[in-house]
C-alpha cells in the first residue's frame, strides 16, 4: 500500500530536491515511509485537500482523486487495479469501525 500526501506550504520534504516551482506537489512513499515520486501540481493550484483513490471511469483502475482550495479538481491514472470491495476512501478512517486501514473492514 502506498500512502499518498497532499501538501501545503511546507518549505521541503526530504528526498524532493525540488523547489515545488511555486505548486504544492503529490508526494508518494511507500510503506516503509520511503518518497517512491511525486506530482506537481499545475502553478495557480493552491493547498491541496487530501488525496483518494477511485476507479472513477469504470475501468477497473483506481485513479487518485487530489481537490484544491481553489477549485481544481486533478485526476491521475494509475496501474493499481480496483480490489472488490472497493476501498471505500470516502469514509472517514475508511470503515464504521474507524481502524485507519484503506480496505473494507466488515462489522462484526
Amino acid at each position: 500500500m502506498d500512502i499518498l500526501v497532499a501538501s501545503g506550504n511546507q518549505l521541503d520534504v526530504e528526498g524532493v530536491t525540488d523547489d515545488y516551482k511555486g505548486a504544492y506537489p503529490l508526494i508518494v512513499y511507500d510503506n516503509e515511509f520511503k518518497l517512491i515520486d511525486y506530482v506537481l501540481m499545475p502553478a495557480g493550484t493552491g493547498q491541496l485537500t487530501a488525496a483518494r483513490a477511485y476507479d472513477t471511469d469504470g475501468d477497473g483502475y483506481n485513479e487518485v482523486v487530489v481537490a484544491s482550495e481553489r477549485g481544481r479538481l486533478m485526476v491521475y491514472d494509475t496501474n493499481a487495479r480496483t480490489p472488490n470491495p472497493a476501498p471505500r476512501t470516502w469514509k472517514q478512517a475508511y470503515s464504521e469501525l474507524r481502524q485507519g486501514a484503506a480496505e473494507f473492514v466488515p462489522l462484526p
